[in-house]
């Protein structure tokens, strides 16, 4: 019997754990082929896929080649690689000419530039990927991509230069519905409708058929036609929030059934940049029938928006910012978010009108939204011979409030003190006075006055006794008392703070009201078991109504951003000015300032008075479950 000595045994061990060894929780490629790698990707398990296929048998490989390598470029994309994509999409087309999933890759191509926001690169893509041999289900696919790019903006020149070399007819078809797209969104009907007169609908697939029957009912209506320029960030670091409010825009339109209008958008990317925004501007400026202009949605762009405001004459609606400064440098800048000075000034009639508040803290980020807050606050607060006994700032993330909140402890004990020592000295008054003022009626006529002499050493004594047991407890050793000395603390916290200042907020053991900004209303945090027991009575300032986001997203059954229902309100807003635009002479300008109490379904909106600055907010109070609004006449001439 062969018997094997310790150093070949353990050399035998180590070559099984090699062969058998795992690498990120994927097994060598004994183990899985070629189909598991595309039940993963099915699975969403995309970077796990990727592992898989770097692990594959050498047989496996050779066998599905190509659609090893397509596999790898889908994966890739799924987790944002693009460049790795390209470079793998690159090779592919080289290595495999005339593949029979080069279309695939030409598709893939496309909706990287549709991401990146390169609109005719990705449409012309599309047109290119259509050429090949592609399935009926991937022609629907890819038209569909075609048809939603336009959506986006293209340029009819692109189009004309690819009619001029096309044969396909399908893709002869399309190209030419996209120029009637183009033609609908310049409210050339006429032109459109001869346009679309030149194709045979049977000619058509099943999704082009269904597009071309959009446009003819377009073409037929009689409906007026407006045209509104749109800058998002459809690209670049804020590209989600620039598609969400697309998708906005998108809703509100499908759901629309307005009076004798159709109104349509053209969407200017600006990719994030100001100095694009600055190219959009010009570029509308050369349109002399622009009638308004909705955008940008961050608040650097929107400075440039506010630069163009003063040289041109038509309104530009700017959903989101709260810098008042922007609509102080034109009548033409319209902020549908009420800005921070009102918000500002709207807490402190509230803080002194409604909770009649005399000792008043304030804690704030020392950001320049805070000082803003802060300064309109103070300032209001004087008008009512009122100011804060205790501010408080603090920089960054809140994760320690620990300093702001003893600091604000520390002067509640103060005025605690100070209300102590002023009831002890006025009782000792009226106790010394009742008690000596006519001695010879209290404690008779006889009463020798060596005896009343001891019987004030025994008053003076318990006194000292009291006084002594009133200075047991200190503001050093009494965290756990808790203080109402502090009337209302105005905290008007950053947009990602809440679960900070909400967890500490209650180990100080304040009593008082909290009055806060949109900030403080994220019903999920709010009903956390440490947060929101302890700050019932809470009152928030705000415009739009952020705490409804959950409940609007369950009647849509989808999850949605504060940007989309923006957009929906924008969409209202501007519909019904077009229609009251319509049926008289004003501008366009004096129909926004006339809008008095227009009700969105996620914001209340009022210009009228000559306020570029939507001066409609919102009292709100917090019950421990939910928001309430209250009543108050402080929303009221504000101004």
């Amino acid at each position: 019997m062969l018997r094997l000595n310790r150093k070949t045994v353990l050399l035998f061990l180590f070559i099984i754990s090699l062969a058998y060894g795992q690498s990120g929780g994927v097994s060598s490629g004994s183990d899985y082929t070629f189909k598991d790698a595309v039940s993963r990707y099915n699975r969403g398990a995309y970077l796990e896929t990727i592992k898989i296929i770097d692990n594959l048998h050498h047989s496996e490989k050779s066998f599905y080649d190509e659609e090893i390598e397509l596999l790898s470029m889908k994966a890739e994309y799924r987790l944002h690689n693009y460049v790795e994509v390209r470079n793998i999409g690159r090779a592919y087309l080289i290595k495999y000419p005339g593949s029979k999933y080069e279309n695939d890759v030409l598709t893939i191509f496309g909706d990287i530039y549709l991401v990146e926001g390169n609109y005719e690169s990705a449409y012309r893509t599309f047109i290119k990927a259509l050429r090949g041999n592609v399935e009926k289900k991937n022609v629907e696919q890819l038209e569909n991509r075609i048809f939603t790019t336009l959506q986006y903006g293209i340029n009819k020149n692109v189009l004309d230069e690819l009619l001029l070399i096309e044969s396909n007819t399908n893709i002869i078809n399309i190209l030419w519905m996209s120029k009637a797209h183009i033609d609908l969104t310049n409210g050339l009907i006429h032109q459109a409708s001869e346009v679309l007169n030149g194709i045979n609908r049977r000619d058509l697939s099943s999704t082009g058929k269904k597009y071309y029957d959009q446009l003819i009912d377009k073409t037929e209506q009689t409906n007026k036609n407006a045209i509104i320029p749109v800058i998002l960030p459809m690209s670049g670091k804020n590209s989600k929030i620039g598609n969400e409010f697309l998708d906005g825009l998108k809703f509100a339109q499908s759901q629309s059934s307005t009076r004798g209008l159709n109104l349509s958008f053209i969407v200017y990317d600006n990719k994030s940049d100001p100095v694009k925004t600055l190219g959009i501007f010009n570029e509308i400026n050369k349109n002399p029938n622009t009638t308004a202009v909705l955008g940008p949605i961050d608040y650097n762009n929107s400075i440039v928006a506010g630069s163009f405001a003063i040289q041109n004459g038509y309104p530009i609606l700017l959903p989101d910012v709260i810098i008042g400064a922007l609509a102080d440098m034109s009548d033409n800048i319209f902020l549908m978010n009420s800005n921070l000075k009102l918000r500002g000034r709207l807490a402190a009639k509230f803080v002194a009108e409604e909770l009649q508040a005399e000792n008043i803290a304030i804690l704030a980020p020392a950001d320049r939204n805070g000082k803003i807050l802060v300064e309109a606050f103070e300032n209001e607060l004087g008008l009512y011979d009122l100011s804060a006994s205790v501010v408080e700032w603090y920089a960054g993330v809140p994760i320690s409030l620990e300093r702001q909140f003893k600091s604000i402890r520390s002067k509640a004990w103060e005025i605690q003190e100070l209300a102590d020592t002023t009831e002890s000295t006025d009782s000792t008054f009226i106790f010394s006075e009742s008690l000596f003022a006519d001695s010879t009626f209290i404690l008779g006529s006889d009463f020798e006055s060596d005896s009343l002499h001891s019987y004030s050493a025994l008053i003076d004594s318990l006194l000292a006794v009291f006084k002594s047991e009133e200075e047991l407890m200190t503001k050093e050793d009494s965290a756990k008392v808790v203080l109402e000395t502090i009337d209302a603390i105005y905290m008007p916290i950053n947009e990602d703070d809440l679960d900070y200042v909400g967890a500490q907020f209650p180990a100080y053991n304040l009593k008082t009201t909290i009055v806060g900004n949109d900030n403080w209303t994220d019903l999920n945090i709010l009903r956390k078991e440490n947060i929101g027991t302890h700050i019932k009575g809470l009152t928030t300032i705000s415009n739009y109504a952020y705490y409804n986001i959950n409940q609007l997203n369950d009647i849509l059954n989808e999850k949605r951003s504060k940007y989309f229902y923006e957009a929906v309100d924008a969409y209202d807003i501007l519909v019904e000015a077009f229609i009251e635009l319509d049926d008289s002479d004003r501008t366009m300008k004096q129909v926004l300032y006339d809008i008095d109490q227009f009700d969105g379904i996620f914001g209340s909106y009022t210009f009228f008075g000559g306020n570029n600055a939507n001066s409609n907010l919102r009292i709100l109070q917090f019950d421990g479950y939910r928001f309430k609004e209250i009543e108050s006449n402080n929303t009221q001439n504000i101004y």
